[in-house]
């Protein structure tokens, strides 16, 4: 990888100082990026194997550069790169190193936009261009996890029903949806704090088949998760040599399980 200690251009028509728990998106995309890549090494050591496994990994590695590019480009579009920069200097290597096309993408695609201020890139990425040269990494056991945060994010859902189903729906849908599932069973009634305003929800209950198309605020958590870290070198033949050399972490997004439906069409 090349070396860049030129200035570069970034895309930033103010400068916006902030963790990326307050951009719920990216750090989304972020945390995918880096799992994406930990899938992208484990297939790396198997690609010689046989045509299959080769394919396996082309196919991750492609979806790997696709999904960082995206992540620079929106980093870019939101002036995110301030917030993103604070994080990346907080990982190690391996870290780092998961983020790399990310970084490539944001030099390049900076020169290209519009509004351009110019910052030195070892200050926004320090140590992008000078990882370990001929080793490769790979994530162990996972040692411990810690919840960082939760955020509620607006999804629109269809599916049908063929089975039990259990929602939890503001009350200003119940009388709605009664009356388009006569079978509906009224549950507990609460008060839920989504995003600092009080919303009065109850739960319900049904068996019936029906096509239902939903606006939900479903609710993620993100924890930071350590792992085990393991590195080797490289060779062109002949099984890996892994050595312990320390630990490594990411941050993981995933649902909570807890969504409240705010609008509701029952076909």
């Amino acid at each position: 990888m090349l070396k860049f200690s030129k200035l570069i251009k970034f895309a930033l028509t103010t400068v916006v100082v902030m963790n990326l728990n307050y951009a719920n998106d990216i750090a989304e995309d972020v945390s995918n990026v880096m799992a994406q890549s930990w899938t992208v090494r484990d297939l790396s050591t198997k690609a010689g194997v046989s045509k299959e496994t080769r394919t396996q990994y082309m196919g991750a590695m492609n979806t790997f550069v696709k999904k960082s590019r995206a992540l620079a480009k929106d980093l870019i579009k939101d002036n995110d790169v301030e917030s993103f920069s604070t994080y990346y200097k907080t990982l190690d290597i391996a870290g780092k190193e998961s983020l790399e096309f990310v970084v490539e993408a944001i030099i390049e695609e900076s020169f290209h936009a519009e509004n351009r201020i110019e910052i030195n890139a070892q200050d926004y990425f320090p140590g992008y261009g000078y990882g370990k040269p001929g080793y490769v990494y790979r994530k162990g056991e996972e040692l411990k996890r810690k919840f960082l945060y939760a955020y509620w994010k607006d999804e629109e859902v269809e599916e049908i029903t063929n089975f039990e189903k259990e929602l939890m729906i503001e009350i200003k849908l119940l009388a709605k949806l009664k009356a388009a599932i006569p079978e509906l069973i009224e549950g507990v009634k609460l008060d839920i704090d989504i995003d600092g305003s009080i919303h009065e929800v109850v739960k319900i209950k049904f068996t019936k088949k029906v096509t239902i198309k939903t606006k939900q605020k479903r609710k993620f958590g993100v924890e930071k998760v350590w792992f085990k870290l393991f590195e080797a070198k490289k060779k062109f033949w002949g099984d890996l040599s892994w050595k312990y050399v320390g630990k490594t972490f990411q941050n993981d997004t995933m649902p909570t399980g807890e969504a409240v439906i705010t609008e509701a069409t029952v076909k």
